[in-house]
């Protein structure tokens, strides 16, 4: 089970630190090259939890944006929006001949899945 100090207070997390990671001090000594990498590797877990929860948002902004645009262009045709479902099932038709030889064609499959046009 993991501990999660209540409050953030200087003395409250020190004694927090000191009381649950006592051998950090012993295992990873100030200024050494071993305390330094467990340094840059906690560092790096960090970035990969935050890049998990950024990644979703920005395929959801650009998702987004190519909705309004798609959107903005048949309203400038005067056409009606229910015209936005028929254009994302010709993207998606496109999308199965285009994008055969791309590493990387589910990832593209799934964006143009997810634009909403209508």
């Amino acid at each position: 089970m993991q501990y999660i100090p209540g409050n953030a207070q200087k003395g409250n997390l020190e004694r927090h630190f000191n009381t649950m990671h006592s051998k950090y001090q012993t295992d990873f000594p100030p200024n050494s090259e071993i305390r330094e990498s467990k340094l840059q590797a906690l560092k790096s877990q960090l970035k990969v939890q935050e890049n998990m929860f950024s990644g979703p948002i920005e395929q959801s902004k650009a998702a987004i944006e190519a909705s309004f645009q798609v959107s903005y262009r048949i309203a400038q045709k005067c056409k009606p929006f229910s015209d936005g479902e028929y254009i994302k099932e010709i993207f998606e038709e496109m999308s199965d001949s285009l994008f055969v030889n791309l590493k990387n064609k589910t990832e593209l499959k799934k964006a143009v899945h997810g634009l909403q046009l209508s």
